[in-house]
């Protein structure tokens, strides 16, 4: 049995495995009436072609009849322009098995240079069609597509056991699958990438080992970028990273600039959500949530039904999640905000001092224990730990002046000190978001 499963997943990922597609449309050729690529290379995708033409003045692509589409659980279009913008695009399968067969360019691409064929599930590349390459794009191709079918199972399975991280022992399980992966094929970019979000986690939540997997995390993306500069899933992961490291604005402005020229990334959107709620810019922060269709859920559920005067419900979330929590920091978290919930002081002050004491560096989460703190009247230990949260970066300025769990606190002098010195550095956001036009690129009009 054990074996018929290992040989099933080694089926699979045979399937899913595939290449990049490659496709060169560009101005020389706009005035053609078609252009056909070559034909589609990969364990599934492997007949067929795609055709560039033109509908109503529209660039449009097409997949020959005889394309078979991989068998894979979500895979989309996706394209690469000349200067190497990514715009991930429609889903290829549609609904009854059938699958869109064509594709309208968007007037934003100037060119394609690449058709890919992209599982948004995976996050990987699936089947290829390709002009003659130059050395170097054939270089960037083999940085992102596994060497083998046994490298994109390992990998496949640490995304899952990554998942589970509310399971013992799920990010462990991960880091090791992901190190297996990259034992045997050490040039793979997104392994690298998804490796450094492992060590991230484990040295967010897990007291033992803290600096070394900050280390580890930073190597690990750091040779994910070497391998491949323009990957976004490493950029997107490397930026949370350095934002929960202290370095917003600088994350900020870097994001803006990788999102002028790759304005329809869901990666990129991604980390924008998190570095503009760190740097206090909520409206920009929710239109990039818009953008990259992802929800950032965190504490949100529990303090949405907090707010609404519906604690009970709240508790029984959080409780459920810190029965769950692997690791001490995290059950020390969760057990803080629950106390807080409660009215019970005492919990509140043993699971806080707790995190202080411990490796747990996350701004953002001690602003939620600091109110917490607030709440049941433990003034110097939630001022303690909103100091925490704005020398770490998190600067809530906004959502300091209409919390009302901190209305205890909100005339103590430390606690204005703090209030305006996140609200200075909201303000340099704002200038780095402006300059960088933010406020185009996400169609808002204030941050």
């Amino acid at each position: 049995m054990i074996r018929s499963r290992r040989t099933a997943r080694l089926a699979l990922a045979t399937v899913l495995l595939a290449a990049l597609s490659l496709l060169l449309i560009g101005p020389a050729v706009a005035d053609m009436h078609e252009h056909k690529s070559g034909p589609f290379q990969g364990a599934k995708a492997n007949t067929g072609f795609v055709t560039h033409t033109k509908e109503a003045g529209k660039s449009v692509l097409i997949l020959s009849d005889d394309f078979t589409p991989p068998d894979t659980p979500d895979p989309h279009w996706q394209l690469v322009d000349s200067k190497g913008s990514v715009d991930l695009l429609n889903k290829l399968k549609i609904k009854n098995d059938g699958y869109n067969k064509k594709l309208v360019v968007p007037a934003y691409v100037k060119d394609v240079k690449t058709v890919q064929i992209w599982c948004a599930w995976a996050e990987t590349l699936l089947g290829e069609a390709s002009f003659p390459l130059a050395g170097r794009e054939r270089g960037t191709l083999q940085r992102d597509v596994p060497a083998s079918a046994r490298v994109y199972e390992l990998y496949l399975r640490a995304n899952q056991a990554a998942q589970s991280s509310l399971q013992a022992e799920g990010w462990t399980v991960a880091r090791d699958l992901y190190l297996e992966a990259l034992k045997e094929d050490p040039r793979y970019a997104p392994g690298w990438a998804m490796l450094g979000r492992i060590h991230r986690l484990l040295a967010k939540y897990n007291a033992e080992g803290a600096s070394e997997n900050l280390l580890r995390a930073a190597d690990a993306f750091r040779r994910s970028l070497e391998l491949n500069p323009d990957l976004t899933l490493a950029l997107h992961l490397q930026a949370n990273f350095e934002v929960e490291r202290g370095a917003c604005l600088e994350t900020l402005a870097l994001l803006l600039d990788r999102i002028r020229t790759q304005r329809t990334n869901p990666d990129l959107f991604g980390a924008l959500v998190h570095c503009c709620r760190y740097a206090g810019l909520l409206h920009a922060s929710l239109a990039a949530a818009e953008e990259a269709m992802s929800g950032d859920p965190g504490f949100a559920p529990a303090y949405s039904l907090c707010m609404l005067g519906r604690e009970a419900e709240a508790i029984e979330i959080i409780r459920s999640r810190e029965e769950q929590a692997p690791y001490g920091n995290l059950r020390w978290l969760y057990a803080a905000e629950r106390g807080a919930l409660e009215g019970n002081r005492e919990e509140v002050t043993v699971e806080t001092r707790r995190l202080l004491e411990s490796s747990f560096r996350d701004p953002e989460g001690y602003y939620f224990v600091g109110r917490g703190a607030a709440h049941v009247g433990l003034t110097d230990l939630a001022l303690e730990v909103l100091e925490r949260t704005v020398e770490g970066g998190f600067l809530c300025d906004q959502t300091m002046a209409r919390d009302p769990w901190l209305d205890s606190i909100r005339d103590h002098a430390r606690f204005r000190n703090l209030h305006r010195t996140a609200e200075t550095g909201r303000r340099r956001a704002v200038r780095v978001f402006l300059d960088a036009e933010g406020d185009k690129l996400l169609g808002v009009e204030s941050p």
